[in-house]
């Protein structure tokens, strides 16, 4: 198979805050800037299904989190050590904010 060519550039101004989103989920996507911008704007199947895919452990984890600390605070013997459940809140959160990078 040959090798791509490409000859074209294209660019955009954004704000910085904007730049920062886009410099966020470029990282944590793992490709480079051009990489995830043509799979986003072209569709790629693969892409789209990681996503769901890492949306799905996402949700799974954060209702595990979730169980674990509803069944804590609902303890009767009221032996719950407080600091497991601020790490349960922090958890969540920090999955809360993973899914908002992924969006």
């Amino acid at each position: 198979m040959a090798a791509r060519k490409r000859n074209n550039s294209i660019s955009f101004r954004v704000s910085d805050d904007e730049k920062k989103m886009i410099q966020i989920k470029v990282q944590s996507s793992g490709l480079t800037t051009s990489e995830l911008i043509l799979k986003k704007l072209l569709g790629n199947e693969d892409a789209v299904l990681n996503e769901i895919r890492k949306l799905f452990i996402s949700f799974a984890n954060m209702d595990m989190k979730i169980n674990e600390f509803s069944c804590a605070l609902n303890k009767q013997d009221k032996t719950v050590d407080y600091y497991d459940m601020i790490q349960m809140q922090k958890d969540i959160k920090n999955d809360l904010q993973q899914l908002l990078i992924l969006q």
